[in-house]
């Protein structure tokens, strides 16, 4: 999986690497949610794809040689060199600790640089995925909305705070986390129904405030 995917972000056309960050995502999510629930939490599911993401950001980072890929670079030596000054000091190296929140620091970034290379490749390429990448990102939010709205009917899934609040979060560990998401969504579910002003769109925008009502975090 490591090396299909570091070879996928340029093997494969940059509307497949902008669904396999936005669409993808949200899937592992739930599907990690599932497996937790069912007390099958320790599969590395969550664990695998954000190495999956790692990897093709390495990718992007070390064949660019501009001033956002050296300053990329230079935070991963400065990692790096943490890690072995600690392995000094302490005489032990708590690994999967560091990678695992080296890992929940960078992954914005690694997203961020992940879509804009797919993006400067469709531009070279004379397509324009901007308006694909504002779809997925509604897409992500109708997704997550259909988990916490299913918990909601069904009673199965997490609750947001326990049973002395309410709030349900479907599969999704971190209820803040999911809520902004789907608040950013909702943004452009709103930006979709001005643009374009269809039903889909209007249901979009009443599927994602419902379920991020259902959530019941601030």
């Amino acid at each position: 999986m490591f090396v299909c995917t570091v070879v996928m972000n340029y093997a494969i056309s940059p509307k497949i690497t902008i669904i396999y960050v936005l669409f993808i995502s949200v899937l592992i999510d739930i599907t990690y949610g599932v497996l937790d629930y069912i007390s099958l939490g320790f599969l590395p599911v969550s664990m695998l794809y954000r190495i999956s993401i790692l990897a093709m950001f390495i990718v992007v980072a070390f064949r660019q040689n501009d001033f956002q890929s050296w300053f990329v670079k230079s935070i991963m030596v400065m990692w790096v060199f943490c890690l072995c000054l600690w392995l000094y000091r302490q005489g032990a190296l708590p690994l999967f600790l560091n990678v695992n929140m080296f890992l929940r620091v960078i992954f914005p970034m690694c997203v961020t640089i992940i879509i804009s290379g797919a993006l400067y490749r469709s531009h070279k390429q004379g397509k324009d995925l901007t308006h694909f990448i504002g779809s997925g990102i509604v897409v992500y939010g109708v997704i997550a909305s259909l988990s916490i709205i299913f918990s909601f009917v069904t009673g199965i899934g997490r609750l947001t705070y326990g049973d002395w609040a309410f709030g349900i979060k479907s599969f999704f560990t971190g209820g803040n986390d999911i809520g902004l998401a789907m608040l950013v969504s909702l943004v452009f579910g709103w930006i979709r129904f001005w643009q374009q002003g269809n039903w889909r769109n209007s249901a979009a925008i009443i599927l994602i405030t419902v379920a991020v009502s259902l959530i019941g975090s601030r």
